[in-house]
């Protein structure tokens, strides 16, 4: 039989202290008395955590710089400070709204719209959303109107969405491709016969729409400007010759010239051009169109003598193509008339009563 060890008395597997009087007070499991070890011990610890940290403020966490998931939105940190507005993370830009969440798809920014994909960088370029297509620019806004791209124009109408129509690049420089007859045709199929002012242009040298077509070939011919593109613009000015504008049909002046707006009327070109004391109006009018038309056009001299009262004052060959001829529509900010989508109209009429598919 084991001898016992003074102080501590076998009971099964349990340890005992006893009392003073030879009484047992308290019984530990081996396993309870690891726990109650343990405990103790971790108590201890919190107590000497607690001494330490004693008068001390605890530190808030900061959180850490670059991407923070919350919920159901990104942020972004930066030297500890979520970021706000645009800001450019890797080589894309993103947008964050004053409490600092990530936006994504359309938002309307600073009078432009942008379009930020579900990862909320910035789109640019065509994007196809909702079975339509955007152009949005290098700065990320969206493009409306006409949009060259380098090779085509698009037309994208105000919600910025791509409206189907597009035209290639027209030189305004370059042989007639129509006959005159041609003209004559789509004038008459455009308004009819009766629309033609043969009373007034009768004494000013074309009686029919077919000799008003025939001058309007020759002049643009001579300076080698092209023939359709000067018929188109005559109709778009005019309404058809038919006026009711600034300039009255008496003027001859089938492009506005001098009609600067604020009702100016602008030239009046009737003229006597061969000395037979008659006035060569319709001649002088188409002239001064081609001569202004080559101005822009070209820097080569004119073959004719220079007629067009207003030819100094434009940039010689600043606009090549004719849907450059509105100022908003020419990046050097040069033109031949103040709205948008002048030239595209010139080319839609050519396209359309021409055929000629541009």
């Amino acid at each position: 039989m084991a001898r016992p060890v003074p102080g501590r008395v076998p009971a099964g597997r349990a340890w005992c202290r006893p009392t003073l009087g030879g009484r047992r007070s308290l019984t530990f499991t081996e396993g309870e008395r690891m726990r109650r070890v343990l405990r103790l011990v971790g108590l201890v610890a919190a107590g000497i955590a607690c001494v330490l940290t004693v008068g001390q403020t605890p530190a808030l966490a900061q959180p850490s710089d670059g991407w923070v998931h919350e919920g159901q939105t990104w942020q972004y940190v930066e030297a500890g400070t979520r970021v706000t507005g645009w800001h450019a993370i890797d080589g894309s830009w993103y947008y964050f709204d004053a409490a600092g969440t990530m936006r994504t798809g359309w938002q309307y920014l600073g009078g432009s719209w942008y379009y930020l994909r579900d990862s909320g960088a910035m789109a640019t370029g065509w994007l196809r959303v909702d079975d339509s297509w955007y152009y949005l620019c290098a700065s990320g806004a969206m493009a409306t109107g006409w949009l060259w791209d380098g090779a085509t124009y698009w037309q994208l109408a105000s919600s910025g969405a791509w409206t189907g129509a597009s035209q290639r690049p027209q030189a305004i420089m370059g042989p007639t491709t129509v006959t005159a007859q041609q003209m004559a045709r789509a004038y008459r199929q455009a308004v009819g016969e009766s629309s033609y002012p043969s009373s007034v242009y009768a004494s000013q040298g074309a009686a029919t729409i077919d000799q008003f077509c025939r001058v309007l070939v020759e002049e643009a011919d001579t300076e080698g400007v092209s023939g359709e593109i000067v018929f188109a613009q005559v109709m778009l000015e005019t309404n058809w010759l038919r006026f009711g504008g600034d300039v009255s049909v008496e003027q001859c002046n089938f492009a506005g010239i001098g009609a600067v707006g604020g009702g100016a009327k602008g030239n009046d070109l009737r003229m006597d051009l061969d000395g037979d004391g008659s006035s060569d109006g319709v001649r002088a009018g188409l002239r001064v169109q081609v001569q202004h038309l080559k101005a822009y056009a070209s820097t080569a001299d004119l073959v004719r003598a220079r007629l067009d009262p207003r030819f100094g004052y434009v940039r010689r060959g600043s606009v090549t193509m004719v849907q450059g001829l509105g100022i908003p529509d020419y990046p050097a900010g040069v033109g031949w008339a103040a709205d948008a989508g002048y030239g595209m109209r010139i080319v839609s009429l050519e396209d359309r009563y021409l055929g000629l598919g541009y």
